[in-house]
C-alpha cells in the first residue's frame, strides 16, 4: 500500500517561512517533513518515536536547545547526534541538508552522496536519494517483495504486530520459525472472530475446520461463507502442520513423525510460510467484500440410524482415531475402537457409517470398509 515516507528533520529554522516552500516540495515528492527545531527536542522524539520515521535529514548547524541563543556552527553537534542514531535499534543513515559548507572530516562523516547544500538544491535530487536509500533497506526489500502481504497487516486485518513477526519470518531464510507462523495464524482466527465470521469458543485447530465447513460444537458455517477449496486446503495444512512442527512433542507421534520429517529443510519450511501468505491475502478479499456475519446454524442431530457413505482422509493408528468425508459431512472424526477389521482401514478408502455424537459434536461410528471391486 502507498504512503509518503515520514522523515525526521531537525533544522532550527525548519518552522519559518524560510522554509515552508521546502516542505511542500517534499510533500508533493511523496515525503513528509517533521521538523525539530534542537538538538535535546530532536534526540528525545527519536528515542520515543523511532519506529515511526522512515529517514533523517539533519542540517549541519543547530541549536542545542531551544532556548539557546545561537546555534552550534562547528557541526559537530550534528555528528554528535548522528552516533546517539546509532544506538537507536532502527537503522537511520541521516541525509545533511546545510546552507553551509563544511570540511572534509564531516563530509567523510557523513557521506558525500548523503550531503545536499540548500543553496545548490536540486530538491528532486534530495528526495530521490533518500526514496532510493529507504527502498534499499533490507527490511523494506523484503516488503515490497511481499507487497500483498504485508498489505493484511495492519489494524482493520491481523495487525502490525503480525507484520513484525511475518518480517522476522522472511529475514532467516535458513529457518523459517513456525512459532511465529502459528502467532500470525492465532492473530487470524482472533480477527476473524472479531468481525463476528466464525463462533467465538473455537478452539485453534477447530478454527479452520469450522472455515472449511465441519461441524464444530454442533454448529455449521453456511456455505456462502466457507472459504474457497484451495484456501481451506492450504489452511488446514498450514494449522496441522504448524501444530505439530512448532511443538517438541505432539499427541499424534505418526503426524508429527511425519511433520518433523517434511521439515528437514528451509524448502519444505518456505513452503509452509508462502502458504500462509495465500491464506491471508485470502483474508483480505474476504473481509474486503463485506460478508455476511454470523452466517453459520445450529446442526440437526442426524438420524443415528442411517448409514451414510464416505472416504477416509486420515488415520492415526497410534492414537487409535482418523477421519473422513462424505457430502453431507466435510471432516468427521472417528475412532478405531468403534469399528470391526479397523486395523485394515486405509486412506481413501470408502467406507459406509453410522453417526453418533461427542461433546464437540457428530462423529463417525461403526465404520465398515465397502468392497469398490
Amino acid at each position: 500500500m502507498h504512503r509518503n515516507l515520514k522523515v525526521f528533520w531537525l533544522d532550527d529554522e525548519c518552522k519559518t517561512e524560510k522554509l515552508s516552500g521546502l516542505i511542500e516540495d517534499a510533500c508533493d515528492n511523496g515525503i513528509d517533513l517533521i521538523g525539530f527545531e534542537s538538538f535535546e527536542d530532536g534526540l528525545n522524539e527519536i528515542k520515543l518515536n523511532y519506529k515511526d520515521y522512515d529517514a533523517v535529514i539533519l542540517d549541519a548547524n543547530f541549536k542545542e536547545h531551544n532556548e539557546s541563543l545561537v546555534e552550534d556552527t562547528t557541526g559537530n553537534l550534528a555528528i554528535k547526534f548522528s552516533k546517539e542514531l546509532n544506538k537507536i535499534p532502527k537503522e537511520f543513515h541521516p541525509f545533511v541538508l546545510t546552507g553551509n559548507k563544511k570540511g572534509e572530516n564531516f563530509q567523510e562523516y557523513f557521506g558525500r552522496d548523503h550531503i545536499f547544500r540548500k543553496n545548490e538544491l536540486d530538491s528532486d535530487d534530495l528526495w530521490d536519494s533518500i526514496k532510493k536509500w529507504f527502498n534499499n533497506l533490507p527490511d523494506i526489500r523484503i516488503k515490497n517483495k511481499y507487497i500483498e502481504a504485508f498489505d493484511v497487516c495492519g489494524d482493520d486485518y491481523v495487525g502490525e504486530k503480525s507484520g513484525d513477526l511475518l518480517l522476522k519470518i522472511l529475514r532467516n531464510e535458513e529457518d523459517y520459525n513456525l512459532n511465529y507462523v502459528r502467532q500470525i495464524l492465532e492473530a487470524l482466527f482472533k480477527k476473524y472472530k472479531k468481525l463476528e465470521l466464525i463462533p467465538d469458543d473455537l478452539k485453534f485447530a477447530q478454527n479452520s475446520r469450522f472455515l472449511n465447513g465441519s461441524i464444530e460444537n454442533n454448529l455449521q458455517l453456511n456455505e456462502s461463507s466457507r472459504l474457497p477449496f484451495p484456501i481451506a486446503v492450504t489452511l488446514r495444512a498450514v494449522v496441522r502442520t504448524v501444530v505439530a512442527g512448532s511443538h517438541y512433542t505432539y499427541d499424534d507421534k505418526e503426524l508429527k513423525k511425519d511433520v518433523d520429517k517434511y521439515l528437514t529443510n528451509k524448502y519444505s519450511k518456505k513452503a509452509i510460510v508462502l502458504l500462509l501468505i495465500d491464506v491471508l491475502i485470502n483474508f483480505k478479499r474476504h473481509v474486503d467484500s463485506n460478508p455476511i456475519k454470523n452466517n453459520w446454524v445450529e446442526n440437526k442431530s442426524p438420524d443415528s440410524n442411517v448409514y451414510y457413505e464416505g472416504e477416509i482422509t486420515w488415520l492415526n493408528f497410534e492414537g487409535k482415531n482418523g477421519r473422513l468425508k462424505c457430502d453431507e459431512y466435510p471432516n468427521l472424526f472417528f475412532y478405531l475402537n468403534e469399528s470391526e477389521n479397523s486395523d485394515l482401514f486405509k486412506v481413501n478408502d470408502r467406507v459406509k457409517f453410522l453417526i453418533g455424537k461427542n461433546n464437540k459434536g457428530p462423529k463417525a461410528e461403526k465404520l465398515v470398509k465397502i468392497d469398490t471391486i
